[in-house]
């Protein structure tokens, strides 16, 4: 195993948490993304394990950094750049798996209405969310005051 988790600039499709993790445990990275696509699909916490590792995990280039709180905003700000990136010049693989993602939260959404699945309540994902939106927030109003 690599000595330090970092994602991957040259294998990503959205922000190279997969390809990182891949190259971390050194294992393919489909494996990492089938598996973020099963645990979206199936236990919708992927979303936000996927968030947050995209969050906190240095890209390759800050590999050495370790996390810290103040530089949040900045984190924020690369995560702005790779989307705007993803959006306008959209990879094939991207296109792919998001178009099984689709198929597969459209199929477990059926079968939970069908009652062949157990309803989860997402409205925890929510909340989580916008906990960590409003830490962010006052994290950086009181930086400024300081």
């Amino acid at each position: 195993m690599n000595e330090r988790l970092s994602r991957n600039n040259q294998d990503k499709i959205i922000g190279g948490v997969c390809g990182g993790l891949a190259e971390f445990f050194k294992i393919n990275p489909i494996i990492i993304r089938i598996f973020f696509i099963l645990w979206v699909v199936l236990g919708e916490w992927g979303v936000l394990a996927y968030f947050l590792l995209w969050l906190i995990v240095p890209p390759q280039q800050y590999e050495g950094a370790n996390f810290q709180i103040n530089e949040l905003g900045a984190r924020f700000q690369l995560m702005g750049y790779d989307i705007r990136d993803m959006f306008q010049n959209p990879s094939s693989q991207l296109l792919t798996y998001g178009g099984v993602a689709l198929v597969g939260v459209g199929v477990a959404t059926l079968l939970r209405s069908l009652g062949v699945l157990p309803n989860w309540n997402t409205t925890l994902i929510w909340a989580g969310l916008l906990i960590v939106g409003g830490v962010f927030v006052l994290v950086r109003t009181l930086s400024k005051k300081k």
